[in-house]
């Protein structure tokens, strides 16, 4: 209960009577919020724009900016464009090496910067989730030899320790966090081993055509994703490129992130491309994000999986108030999770690159810092309306 009152929002009470707090939470999802500070909400096409406009009679209000338009792209290469094009002032992506590209454009007037995100508490990391209820991914002697199939050094451009954005990933905890379990084994890339785990559970190549089959079935799935990153297509590819090495055919399917969630709610998908978030100041909820579960933890989560123990270890390490004893828990359930296998963890995003147009704003210091929007002023000419 504690929990969830801490989550609700501060909200008119006629919003809250008559309603459950369920019902309560969806209304506000739908529902244009007002927006605070110096600007306010004055129109909201979810999932594809959000306009700001300053508020006149806010206090010690001292922005130059009128209005702020956020707009969401479904593909990349049309936001790259528009921001090219000076369409848009800033945007942000997760591939270094795309920033700097653009960069090339406008190099005088485009500035790449960047930030370390564990400083802002949100470090999303990436996996491959299996639906244990399909018979293709129940054994997880399969789960492992996929795990090694895959080459995930390719996903990670190795760069001086201070540029380094991604980071390779065993667990859902972070390497440096309290409660990391270090014994976590390493899925190194080993086609080898992988070859020989599916060759001892049945999985040959019987009609000599590089494909692997069992009973008459060939070794087939589809991977969902998320379409709108660039750079998860390119990862989709090297997955497929793998996996078909040792055998497997893999068919890419990629969805909006609203069709993903529906997939993996009603059990249609074999497996899936994630993204979910580390908190250093709360394991449980990193936890908790990882398994995506509704309602209980042990009955509805991601991967329908079913251990009595892990989800106690989560529960138990949420209320312990021992320090050395709650680290001991989370570091079982990190084990739990590496020796059966759930998922294929790929990596760490330890950065997000932000592309601005400096030809319009002074919003950079030193040419490292972003500032805020609402300390943003306007260069020499100053334009109307100006975004």
């Amino acid at each position: 209960l504690q929990n969830n009152l801490k989550r609700i929002p501060i909200i008119p009470s006629k919003l809250f009577k008559k309603e459950n707090y369920k019902k309560t939470f969806i209304n506000l999802l739908n529902s244009v919020p007002v927006g605070v500070g110096p600007f306010r909400v004055v129109k909201w096409d979810k999932d594809r724009e959000l306009l700001l406009e300053k508020v006149p009679e806010y206090n010690n209000s001292s922005t130059e900016i009128k209005k702020i338009e956020y707009l969401l792209y479904e593909k990349e290469d049309e936001l790259v464009s528009d921001f090219i094009t000076r369409k848009l002032d800033y945007i942000t992506l997760y591939d270094r090496k795309k920033a700097q590209e653009i960069k090339k454009a406008d190099p005088k007037n485009i500035i790449v910067t960047t930030n370390k995100l564990i400083q802002d508490k949100i470090l999303p990391f990436f996996y491959i989730s299996y639906n244990l209820k399909n018979e293709l991914f129940k054994n997880k002697e399969i789960r492992k030899a996929l795990s090694h199939a895959i080459d995930r050094s390719k996903m990670v451009s190795y760069e001086p320790r201070r540029f380094e954005s991604r980071i390779l990933t065993t667990s859902p905890i972070y390497r440096n966090s309290w409660a990391y379990y270090g014994g976590s084994e390493k899925h190194n890339y080993n086609p080898d081993e992988a070859k020989k785990t599916l060759i001892n559970n049945g999985w040959k190549d019987r009609n000599k055509d590089g494909k692997l089959d069992y009973n008459g079935k060939s070794f087939s799935f589809k991977l969902i994703f998320p379409k709108w990153y660039s750079f998860i297509n390119e990862m989709v590819r090297y997955i497929q490129l793998d996996l078909s090495e040792i055998g497997i055919s893999v068919e890419p399917v990629p969805l909006s992130f609203d069709e993903i969630e529906n997939r993996i709610n009603s059990l249609d998908y074999d497996a899936a491309l994630l993204v979910s978030y580390y908190n250093p100041d709360d394991i449980f909820s990193t936890l908790k994000s990882f398994f995506r579960y509704k309602g209980n933890l042990g009955k509805r989560n991601l991967f329908r999986y079913r251990d009595r123990e892990l989800f106690n270890y989560i529960y138990l390490g949420r209320k312990e108030t021992n320090r050395t004893r709650k680290k001991e828990l989370y570091q079982r359930v990190q084990k739990i999770i590496n020796d059966d296998k759930l998922c294929s963890f790929l990596f760490f995003q330890q950065k997000m690159f932000y592309l601005i147009h400096t030809n319009h704003f002074d919003n950079i210091v030193n040419k490292i810092y972003l500032l805020p929007v609402e300390k943003w002023k306007y260069k020499e000419i100053k334009e109307k309306n100006r975004q």
